[in-house]
């Protein structure tokens, strides 16, 4: 009893998400209420007073969606700009005469993989999705073919790399080297980006030949 008390919180968060996924998956709820009911259910698992868990609840919903609210929003700015001032057709024109139809996602893996590290996920995605757009008219491939492959690279970055959040709190709670969190990220990220980048687009089931 008393390990269960001592670990309350990571068993009542394990608890939340299974719940979270049941509510998603089997009873096909919303997503955003089956999200307010798991944090309401954790919260009171955890000794909370109802009042106080709504209103937790409501201060990181309220903090978390304003944030989001303005990098979404200049990340689609930056990515109108991009395609409204020609640069976009610029950068399309550019890769396809450097790496050539053929091999132009290598280099949306090189612009994601840059773009993974260096800024939010959110906005790397409202940044590159014109691009992608334009290679593809460019290149007369699918739509769905380059943006897999963007989305891979720039996730994965993004996911293993300092100075991202997650990356960057990982080494700090594990007192990690910094220089081996790269050396290492690199080797899961060559295989991983050319599994899911570059293999896995050209498979007939992934083509998407209808966008």
């Amino acid at each position: 009893m008393d390990w269960i008390i001592n670990n309350m919180p990571v068993i009542s968060l394990v608890l939340g998400v299974a719940l979270l996924l049941f509510l998603n998956m089997k009873c096909k709820l919303n997503s955003f209420i089956a999200l307010l009911l798991s944090a309401i259910f954790v919260g009171i698992l955890n000794g909370m007073q109802l009042t106080d868990t709504l209103a937790t609840v409501k201060a990181g919903f309220g903090s978390t969606l304003g944030s989001l609210a303005l990098i979404i929003g200049f990340g689609a700015i930056l990515g109108k700009l991009m395609v409204d001032s020609g640069a976009a057709q610029r950068i399309s024109s550019t890769l396809l005469d450097k790496f050539g139809v053929k091999k132009v996602e290598w280099a949306l893996i090189i612009i994601g993989a840059v773009f993974g590290i260096s800024v939010f996920h959110e906005v790397a995605f409202m940044i590159l999705a014109p691009l992608v757009i334009s290679i593809a008219k460019e290149a007369k491939v699918p739509y769905m073919r380059l943006g897999i492959t963007m989305v891979a690279a720039t996730t994965l970055s993004h996911s293993l790399f300092p100075p991202q959040p997650g990356p960057t709190a990982l080494v700090d709670a594990y007192g990690a080297d910094m220089g081996m969190v790269y050396i290492f990220g690199v080797v899961v990220f060559i295989p991983a980006v050319l599994a899911a980048g570059i293999i896995l687009p050209r498979l007939p089931e992934s083509s998407c030949r209808g966008y």
